[in-house]
């Protein structure tokens, strides 16, 4: 009885080949987007009080960082920083032309509707490919997607891009585990106290709907059931995209109206490209290698080092993650025997002395 009261949330999977519908039901739907598709990155919070001021400087950095035009997001938040999920919104809405129920349905990604891993690290299969995680102390540090199991090489990277110290790193890869879905997300939109994401708001609504229900039957009739779910249900959308724009909108106002907080985030603009280049060049150990090229994009710097024999990649891995300014520095080999390729984050709040 109580199940077809409150029928449980249906998500439809929406990978890169297409999408798998759930079984017929009477529960709302909600798509999960494959971690293929999406992309994540974690963030430091501003040291505020307001959640106002906090969530205006994420979305600064989020907007920064995203390569997307139009960028769907999920985001959770940890004491001090945030784990962000991005996905391209217009290229997934022209997979769902042909779902119409879909169209205007929250959207997850799959990460958030797994269950949360324990410290260390894990393999998860996916709606397509594997997952690569790196938890501690209940936060994801790190994540990266593969289309297939990666090898060791990619592996090591992917430890080494996550922080591990050498004696921690594993060599062997883990089991790849497939995890059942959650019936709603276990992230938090808000820093302090439960918070409902767009699929909780789904299911709440979806239970107030159901008892909104038993008093119409009560009431009138039967006859009117289906029409007053249709009703609950456009309410719970409406209030659903009121709920989701309200927060921002806030932050948004709250943020560029105080002077001080003005201040805080001038301190996230990017450092300037030469002189990133210049903290680079000083602080690459002295092998008799040379930079073949260089790239900084949305704070992500991409470097390609070349040498009569193949650079020592711990070694540059240990200099540049000494550097202030430069953080999750990864090396994997290069187009040729004697490369490595280097990449990592600029530190947005790095300055040049």
């Amino acid at each position: 009885m109580l199940s077809r009261l409150f029928p449980a949330p249906r998500p439809s999977l929406i990978g890169r080949t297409g999408v798998e519908r759930p079984n017929p039901g009477r529960g709302p739907q909600f798509g999960v987007v494959s971690r293929g598709l999406a992309r994540y990155q974690r963030f430091p919070l501003i040291a505020e009080r307001s959640d106002a001021r906090r969530l205006g400087a994420l979305d600064l950095q989020i907007t920064r960082w995203s390569p997307f035009a139009d960028a769907g997001r999920h985001i959770h938040l940890w004491p001090d920083h945030a784990g962000v999920w991005i996905w391209d919104r217009t290229a997934l809405a022209q997979g769902l032309v042909a779902f119409r129920d879909l169209r205007d349905a929250p959207i997850v990604p799959e990460t958030a509707v797994q269950p949360p891993g324990q410290d260390g690290l894990r393999l998860v299969a996916g709606i397509e490919g594997v997952e690569g995680q790196y938890w501690q102390d209940g936060e994801l540090l790190a994540s990266r997607w593969w289309p297939a199991a990666p090898d060791t090489t990619a592996w090591l990277a992917f430890q080494r891009g996550a922080g591990l110290a050498p004696e921690a790193m594993r060599p062997d890869l883990p089991p790849t585990f497939a995890l059942p879905l959650l019936d709603r997300p276990w992230t938090q939109a808000r820093a302090a106290g439960p918070a409902e994401s767009g699929v909780q708001r789904v299911a709440r609504f979806a239970a107030i709907a159901g008892l909104g229900v038993l008093l119409v039957v009560a009431w009138l009739a039967g006859g009117l059931l289906s029409r007053q779910a249709d009703v609950a249900a456009v309410e719970a959308h409406i209030a659903d995209l009121e709920q989701r724009a309200g927060p921002l909108l806030a932050a948004r106002e709250q943020t560029f109206a105080n002077d001080d907080v003005l201040a805080l985030l001038a301190a996230l603009d990017p450092p300037p490209p030469l002189a990133l280049l210049a903290e680079l060049m000083t602080r690459l150990p002295d092998q008799g290698a040379v930079l073949s090229s260089w790239r900084l994009q949305n704070g992500e710097v991409e470097v390609l080092i070349q040498a009569s024999q193949m650079p020592d990649a711990a070694a540059y891995v240990g200099a540049l993650e000494g550097a202030e300014a430069f953080e999750r520095v990864v090396a994997e080999r290069g187009d040729l025997d004697n490369q490595i390729r280097l990449r990592m984050t600029v530190v947005p709040t790095w300055r040049p002395s």
